[in-house]
């Protein structure tokens, strides 16, 4: 394997020893190489006439420009690292709790912004049907006044109308009996 992950290949002499890069991010070498496997740090093996190294590329950090002469910095399988620095390590801590949080955070952020985009709508749709209730509440309001002054204009004229059949009714009726009393007078008279 010559390249741990996916990306571009730097100066065969750049970037750091395991050692250095796991020193760096505060954690141990067995879990820089965890995260070398895992693709969450690039790295590649560098072919030297003893063998081959690994040298780590941290993103946005400088490799060291002397080499040191301590052996415990060499790689060496079974070396032990220097102890990080406070400051390495709450770096590594915040990258880590950073890597941990956002693949699960990201899909919760998208959930609530379309939950609000859901609510949003409904609102409108809300507004929307209260004008609706509104406007109709307005047109039942004017058909009732408007039948309540049918009922008051055709009442007079109802009563009339009624007034002027009855009166109708008894002229006929009265005109009916003459005409039959007319008939019947003659037959009766002889």
């Amino acid at each position: 394997m010559q390249d741990a992950t996916a990306g571009s290949h730097d100066a065969p002499t750049a970037g750091y020893s395991l050692q250095e890069a796991a020193a760096s991010l505060g954690i141990g070498i067995n879990t820089l190489r965890r995260r070398i496997a895992a693709g969450l740090v690039r790295a590649e093996q560098v072919e030297r006439p003893q063998g081959y190294v690994w040298r780590v590329y941290l993103d946005g950090r400088h490799p060291p420009t002397q080499p040191t002469s301590d052996p415990t910095d060499r790689e060496h399988p079974g070396s032990l690292p220097r102890p990080p620095a406070p400051l390495a390590q709450a770096e590594a801590l915040a990258a880590l709790i950073q890597a941990t949080l956002a693949p699960i955070v990201a899909p919760l952020l998208a959930e609530q912004a379309a939950l609000r985009q859901t609510v949003e709508r409904q609102a409108d749709q809300l507004v929307g049907q209260a004008e609706t209730i509104g406007r109709q509440g307005a047109e039942l309001e004017a058909e009732q006044r408007a039948r309540e002054q049918f009922v008051i204009e055709r009442a007079p004229a109802e009563v009339s109308r009624r007034r002027n059949t009855r009166r109708l009714r008894i002229a006929l009726a009265v005109a009916a009996t003459l005409a039959i009393a007319g008939v019947l007078a003659p037959v009766w008279i002889r």
